[in-house]
């Protein structure tokens, strides 16, 4: 229930919304992870030149029988259910960055 006779009050707050925050998150790029995901390969080579993977994680899973040249920094490798694979990494960050499962 309201008052009949209240006065709508003018809200300061209302009045500064022209100025939005920008925040460090808004203006990172976006990344598309598909980019950084190998998977479901047989009888293929697949080859990441210099400047592909820049820093990220990259995950190589489900392969068969194929060749990896990974030739870019990364920030972690994760190796997952691959079979008779050849695999050259660049340079990888970090003591327990490179994880192998399964193969």
């Amino acid at each position: 229930m309201g008052c009949y006779f209240h006065k709508a009050r003018f809200d300061s707050r209302k009045a500064d919304n022209s100025e939005k925050k920008e925040y460090s998150w808004d203006k990172r790029c976006k990344v598309n992870s598909s980019d950084y995901l190998v998977q479901d390969i047989i009888d293929s080579e697949v080859v990441r030149l210099p400047g592909s993977v820049n820093g990220q994680q990259f995950i190589i899973q489900n392969c068969k029988n194929s060749t990896f040249y990974i030739l870019d920094h990364m920030n972690a490798v994760v190796i997952d259910d691959c079979l008779d694979c050849k695999i050259v990494l660049g340079a990888v960050k970090g003591r327990y960055s490179s994880m192998i499962f399964h193969c």
